[in-house]
């Protein structure tokens, strides 16, 4: 008997798409391929096809990034009324027109409500995006359970800058456009000077390439630089990861953490302000007090969106109010300590820690949660947090592994990452293992130096 999961399907909802995926794809290739052509026939004089091609390239490109930009960047409306079905693979939207989207391809899941009614939006990786619009909160949350993952509440795709409305959008496409415009016009000029000039062949072909390389890498650029980041709220602190670049905010380094009606709002020592932003043009603003996002999220009104803020914001202050404490009293902190011993006594002494034998616990009893504490906690020494990562490694516990993940992706130190990414396989290395202790040593004789003073 089959245990594939039944398809839902919705009817009677307002359905939309955008596709741009393929167009984009069309674009690059074109460009791409007159650029080569034209390099490699440039000798020979027969290359006007290759120069219409990179020129109509280059043209869709300018349309794509520039022209269209506003709407790549912001749900797509509604077109019509019509029929929703998820099955094991994909999400189809049937109505004036029918649009498909691959499961494993959709980037970002969310839900919210605006003047149209519960909103749930889909945006796979190439760009592609549904917009499904109904009556019933209800059928929005099934919809998204039924098109979803398991919901991770640490995780969260934040607002760009340019979803945020006010006009950002056509600033955005005018510079970009500008970008796209100006640079071939510069290496026109430049090419027709190394022609008059006779710098021959090689030296019009390396102008060529220099320009075609410089317009690819801005537009890249550009559109990777304001795309969605990632936002992981781990043990020590938030691991932001956009496209192009990665930043990481510790815990002990804000003041306060409260929510916005864009977000959150953070303050860090010194006054200083963040927001993180996950309100989008068109949506309502979110709840400012506690007990009102509590209401809400209690009510029919609930979404993804105010779930994820409520628990992100949790582990924030969580974590500012966090003592360094350890549920794990002193006797069994020391178990997890390495003391010299060599790396393999030690090794299989932690994945023995919650071995049964006889029939029973060991004498010191030890708890996989108290052990999963102890990996998050950025208080404790290395040794034991690889510890506590090795003695885990062999949990079938999800919910235990996911912590040991969120602790790793979210470490502030890269080589305690490493090391601790190793651990949670069931791996350790001699060599990191005594560079970390090394490290500890010489920051602990550093601070009783400070303390003489």
């Amino acid at each position: 008997m089959s245990d594939a999961r039944a398809p839902f399907e919705l009817e009677n909802a307002g359905v939309g798409h955008r596709a741009v995926g393929w167009r984009k794809a069309l674009a690059w290739a074109m460009t791409s391929a007159g650029a080569l052509g034209y390099v490699l026939l440039q000798p020979s004089g027969d290359h006007g096809w290759a120069a219409a091609l990179g020129g109509l390239g280059v043209t869709l490109l300018t349309w794509y990034y520039a022209a269209s930009w506003g709407k790549l960047w912001s749900p797509p409306e509604t077109h019509s009324y019509g029929k929703v079905r998820v099955d094991e693979k994909s999400l189809t939207i049937e109505g004036h027109k029918s649009f498909t989207i691959p499961l494993a391809s959709i980037d970002t899941r969310t839900s919210w409500q605006d003047r149209r009614g519960f909103v749930t939006h889909f945006k796979a990786k190439n760009g592609d995006a549904i917009t499904v619009v109904h009556e019933r909160p209800e059928a929005a949350q099934a919809l998204l359970q039924a098109a979803g993952e398991r919901v991770l509440l640490d995780k969260l795709r934040l607002s760009s800058w340019v979803q945020r409305g006010g006009g950002r959008e056509v600033l955005l496409g005018l510079g970009l456009f500008g970008i796209t415009t100006i640079v071939p016009i510069i290496g026109v000029g430049v090419f027709a000077t190394i022609m008059f000039s006779g710098a021959g062949t090689a030296g019009f072909v390396l102008a060529g390439l220099a320009v075609c390389l410089l317009l690819a890498a801005l537009v890249y650029a550009t559109d990777k630089a304001i795309a969605e980041p990632l936002l992981t709220a781990g043990a020590e602190g938030l691991h932001l990861r956009g496209a192009v670049s990665r930043r990481f905010i510790r815990y002990k380094d804000l003041e306060i953490a409260e929510l916005h009606p864009h977000g959150i709002r953070l303050r860090f020592h010194g006054g200083k302000e963040e927001l993180l932003p996950m309100w989008r043009q068109g949506m309502w603003e979110l709840p400012v007090t506690p007990q009102e996002d509590l209401q809400v999220r209690e009510g029919p009104l609930a979404s993804e969106l105010l779930h994820k803020r409520a628990r992100i914001l949790e582990r924030i202050q969580a974590g500012i109010a966090a003592k360094g404490t350890s549920p794990m009293g002193d006797v069994q902190l020391a178990l997890l300590d390495r003391k010299g011993r060599p790396l393999q006594e030690w090794r299989a002494a932690m994945e023995a820690l919650l071995a049964r034998a006889d029939g029973g616990y060991r004498e010191v009893r030890l708890d996989a949660d108290a052990l999963a504490r102890v990996a998050e906690n950025p208080a404790q020494s290395a040794d034991r947090r690889i510890g506590a990562a090795l003695a885990l490694a062999r949990v079938a516990d999800e919910d235990v592994q996911q912590r040991l993940r969120f602790a790793v992706e979210t470490c502030a130190d890269e080589k305690l990452r490493i090391s601790l990414d190793r651990a949670t396989r069931g791996e350790v290395i001699e060599a990191e293992l005594s560079e970390l202790e090394a490290e500890a040593s010489a920051q602990s004789a550093r601070g009783a130096a400070v303390m003489r003073r």
